[in-house]
């Protein structure tokens, strides 16, 4: 990706990328990616599978900005880099001790209730799938609102508008769910049947999860409150490429 921001900036720039229609091929891979992602990761049970999944369709957000071939929409997607640099190790992180704490299991059915099992676990993938979400006050909120002031430069406003519209609905179809499911305490018999294969050891209080994780939270947050200096510093950066 780096490779990629550097060949558009600096090497080629932005303006010859965008007469031979690299930027246009970047553009339509990304919403392709955007929303294909999405729908793959809807059809996911596996927590870890349906991340993987999600991050095509966060690769594809940043496809989308360089597309756009515009200094801004390049730093947009720098961003969103950044945004999903935070949140994604964040909700892998935190899915893997929910299914520590699950015996080990990792489909969403057998991780119902799991977050009253590790509270700072279910705090953590809350917090990771609000901001892919896109709700405000988080990273995810903010990329997408740059990512869409981007668009207004491009012709293709109303395309990438509408594409963004869609991929965040279907962000909202299969995080919602996940996370009410690590939140609703499913039936005794349920519980008994997970909680038989948790070794003692899983559920001890692990400080470098604990820290790592609070960390991500904070970032996720940071970039969500306090991201003008940040994107100033990203802006100023891809003009002096």
């Amino acid at each position: 990706m780096v490779l990629i921001i550097t060949l558009m900036t600096r090497v080629f720039g932005l303006e010859l990328m965008r007469e031979v229609g690299v930027t246009r091929i970047l553009l339509i891979a990304g919403m392709l990616g955007m929303i294909f992602g999405s729908l793959a990761a809807m059809r996911e049970y596996h927590v870890k599978r349906m991340l993987a999944n999600s991050s095509v369709a966060q690769i594809g957000y940043i496809f989308m900005g360089l597309g756009l071939g515009t200094e801004f929409g390049v730093a947009a997607a720098c961003f969103h880099i950044l945004v999903h640099a935070a949140c994604k190790p964040l909700l892998f992180l935190c899915a893997g001790r929910l299914s520590d704490v699950s015996g080990h299991h990792r489909s969403l059915k057998n991780l119902r209730g799991s977050a009253y099992r590790d509270f700072g676990a279910g705090v953590g993938f809350t917090v990771g799938a609000l901001s892919m979400i896109g709700i405000p006050l988080l990273g995810g909120f903010v990329s997408k609102l740059y990512l869409s002031e981007a668009a207004l430069e491009s012709p293709y406003v109303a395309a990438v508008l509408l594409t963004i519209a869609v991929s965040t609905v279907l962000n909202a179809l299969y995080y919602v769910p996940a996370t009410l499911a690590i939140w609703v305490r499913p039936p005794w018999e349920e519980i008994r049947e997970v909680m038989h294969d948790v070794k003692p050891e899983d559920t001890r209080f692990d400080r470098s999860f604990f820290t790592a994780s609070a960390l991500f939270i904070c970032l996720v947050f940071l970039l969500g409150i306090v991201y003008h200096p940040v994107m100033n510093v990203i802006y100023a950066g891809i003009r002096l490429m």
